[in-house]
Formats: C-alpha cells, structure tokens, sequence
C-alpha cells in the first residue's frame, strides 16, 4: 500500500498518533484536539480555519500545560509592580512575551482573548515583538490569563520592559533557523 501522510486538522503538522474528535477530524495530539474544541465552543473555529485555509502558516501544537498553580507567583502585587503591570481603578494591563507565534491566525487568535474570557477586555499583539499587551478586570488573576495562553499554544513570559521582548524575538528568532538549516 502507498504512504498518505495525514496532518493535523488544527496544526497542519504530520500526525505520526492519531487522536479524532467526535466530527473525526485527526489531530496530532490531545493539545490540537483541546484547542479546536475550545474555539468552536466559542463559535471561533470557522474564521480561524478560514484564516488557515486561505494559506496562513501553520500553528505549534499547544505545549504541554503545566499545572495552575506552577503562574500563582504572578498575582502576588510585588509581581505586577517588579513586571511593569499598570492600573487604573478596575483595569489592569500587562504585558507579556509569546513564544510560538508564527502567522496572521495566531495574532487574530490572540486579539480574540476577550472571547474565551468576559473579565478580558482586550488583547493586542505586535507582531514584530511577539509581545502581547492585554487589558484586564482587576479581578481576573494573572495566573489565570497566562494558563490561558498556554492553553492556546502560546508560552507566556512575563516582561520588565519592551526592550526585552525584542532580545527574546531575535533568539527564539535565531533558535528557529539554527533547526530550519539543520
């Protein structure tokens, strides 16, 4: 028989394990699986898939979530002070630095962070940074949106300031072609 490779419904990469979901559409692991039924729960999956079918690269697998409370150091104050966060009355912003942001359907993803989440207020990312900077209620735990974005794929570093997510763009920048040329 001929080998058909088949990819992953959500990240286009070669599935080697396959997982279906109840549609049995083929995912390349558990992560892809959780990330499009978390946007089809929040009627995202048809603008995110359009996005992907109309030729946006592919998107990482999601990484593997680390527990909840590996983030509580975030919502201790002295944290939000140290990192930068600012405040007014019932409206926090921080910033964060993203690794894994690839294409024009991550950055629609991320900006939509106010879908999966009523307490966000809304999500920009510059693209040349990979640094997202998200409005938030007071209320919400830091910890909360960053297991968030961990849930979507996306590795959240917290940042002191905007110089420094530009030094961790170029290295993840290096790191990508060192494995591209390998």
């Amino acid at each position: 028989g001929s080998l058909n490779k088949v990819f992953c419904y959500h990240c286009a990469l070669p599935v080697i394990s396959p997982v279906r979901d109840t549609k049995q559409n083929i995912y390349c692991c558990n992560g892809c699986k959780q990330v499009s039924e978390l946007l089809a729960s929040h009627d995202l999956s048809k603008e995110y898939y359009s996005l992907k079918k109309n030729g946006v690269v592919f998107s990482s697998p999601p990484l593997k979530i680390e527990s909840l409370e590996a983030h509580t150091y975030m919502d201790k104050e002295e944290f939000f002070q140290e990192y930068g966060g600012r405040q007014n009355k019932e409206e926090h912003h921080f910033s964060f630095y993203l690794e894994g942001i690839h294409c024009v359907a991550c950055l629609w993803l991320l900006e939509k962070l106010s879908a999966f989440n009523d307490q966000i207020y809304s999500s920009s990312v510059d693209l040349s940074t990979s640094v997202i900077l998200v409005r938030y209620h007071s209320e919400l735990k830091l910890s909360s949106i960053a297991s968030l974005l961990l849930t979507l794929g996306y590795k959240p570093i917290p940042l002191k300031n905007n110089n420094e997510g530009l030094k961790l763009k170029q290295q993840e920048n290096r790191r990508e072609f060192i494995r591209v040329a390998i």
